[in-house]
């Protein structure tokens, strides 16, 4: 396992942290706590993008680990990630979020990477995606960011639920998919909120 307690951490310029299994074995759970969390862009090509997260990696046979994060406030911002996933023989982790204010917004540079927070089965694995649970009071998802659980390969796709007390979407995306060439069920969308602008 890893565990991180910080007032601030940020994550920048492509860097990562993250927990994965290559191969015969669970991954190890991730597990975040500081008073302000800001993952920031890509590397310079937008290759890679800035990540916290918990995988199973191609090949690997094995579970994928839990990510759990507790701030304040959490933003995620010009394509950088928070993921679980599994893109090998296994089930992908949960990925769970307790903050106060949490703000996704745009895109990386070149455009190929969106802001994102997602639990996935990814093309070629076999294993269901974990659930990603979201409970804050103020949700922003702006500018082509996105929160999202999705199959694109053997298995199901994890649920989504999402509990604020405001929650905005401009030109942001909150979604529980099945890919095209996917072998498996969407998770549930669940949004319990006092406000919603879309």
């Amino acid at each position: 396992t890893l565990t991180l307690n910080t007032q601030r951490l940020s994550v920048r310029d492509g860097a990562q942290i993250s927990v994965a299994t290559f191969g015969n074995g669970n991954a190890g759970d991730l597990t975040v706590t500081a008073t302000d969390v800001e993952l920031v862009g890509t590397t310079a090509d937008g290759e890679f993008p800035s990540n916290l997260g918990a995988s199973v990696e191609l090949g690997a046979t094995g579970k994928g680990g839990t990510l759990t994060l507790n701030t304040q406030g959490l933003s995620v911002r010009d394509g950088a990630q928070i993921s679980t996933g599994t893109s090998g023989d296994g089930d992908g982790g949960d990925l769970t979020i307790t903050a106060t204010n949490v703000e996704l917004v745009g895109t990386s540079t070149n455009g190929q990477s969106s802001s994102l927070l997602e639990a996935s089965v990814q093309p070629e694995a076999i294993g269901n995606g974990g659930t990603l649970t979201l409970n804050t009071q103020n949700l922003s998802v702006r500018d082509g960011a996105q929160i999202s659980t999705s199959t694109f390969g053997n298995g199901d796709g994890g649920d989504l639920t999402v509990t604020a007390t405001d929650v905005e979407l401009m030109g942001g995306v909150l979604r529980a998919s099945v890919g095209q060439g996917a072998i498996g069920n969407g998770g549930t969308l669940t949004l319990n909120t006092q406000r919603l602008s879309v």
